[in-house]
């Protein structure tokens, strides 16, 4: 690793790998154009992966999807030092500016949610609160989103999912995105937990039927997914002895 004594004084020492990933949830969440780390006690991690997976748990906050490189000095070793470069398509300050509008439609969301008394009901004052904002979405994709779905009503499925899977996490509701094929086409939803059941709820099929509708797993007819991954939706919870 050959740089000047600037470079080198800008490197962050971290323990584990853990610390690590919290070092670079930061830099992610402030639009940095990258991070370079030197862990101590390195672990083989996927990097591109886990950034794409914190994009789908985090979408409030990562506005874009940003293409990853990464490099590791030495290439062995229980000691490394570690070099992520995050490349957007839009400037910080618009990524930034993003974030601050996304965040006063999620934080409104959550306090309109936060008034129902009853935690299960917050599942659909939260799917009410998105499918109010617009009298039509488009269904499109976008590299943006969390933006576009939220102050644009653009958006495709998966948007849909990492969306109000991230309002349901500031309403401390639980809520996974499942990523799947609907028909025998790629297409995402959620699993979220009312009570002691799991269920099923794909926002766009709901919109469409006009109502808020959390299925079972016999109700997923054409749907197919990582079975393994996932609860069982629509059947009680076993207790643990």
């Amino acid at each position: 690793y050959l740089h000047d004594y600037a470079d080198i004084k800008k490197i962050q020492t971290v323990d584990t790998m853990e610390d690590a990933k919290e070092a670079i949830t930061k830099a992610l969440n402030s639009c940095q154009s990258g991070i370079v780390l030197h862990i101590q006690q390195y672990e083989q991690t996927d990097m591109v992966q886990w950034v794409d997976d914190y994009g789908d748990a985090y979408a409030e906050m990562l506005m874009e999807q940003p293409q990853v490189t990464e490099n590791l000095y030495p290439e062995e070793g229980s000691s490394r030092i570690m070099v992520l470069k995050f490349s957007y398509q839009n400037s910080r300050e618009t990524l930034r500016e993003m974030q601050t509008q996304v965040g006063k439609v999620v934080d409104t969301a959550v306090k309109a949610a936060r008034q129902e008394p009853d935690p299960a009901l917050r599942f659909g004052a939260l799917y009410d609160h998105l499918m109010g904002l617009f009298e039509e979405f488009q269904q499109e994709t976008s590299m943006t989103p969390a933006y576009s779905l939220l102050i644009h009503g653009v958006g495709d499925c998966h948007a849909f999912a990492t969306v109000y899977g991230a309002f349901c996490r500031r309403a401390g509701l639980e809520c996974m995105v499942v990523t799947g094929t609907r028909n025998g086409e790629p297409w995402s939803w959620n699993i979220v937990k009312s009570g002691e059941m799991y269920y099923h709820l794909d926002l766009p099929a709901s919109r469409a039927a006009g109502e808020f509708r959390l299925l079972a797993d016999a109700d997923m007819s054409g749907y197919v997914w990582d079975y393994a991954l996932y609860p069982p939706c629509g059947v009680e919870i076993p207790m643990e002895e």
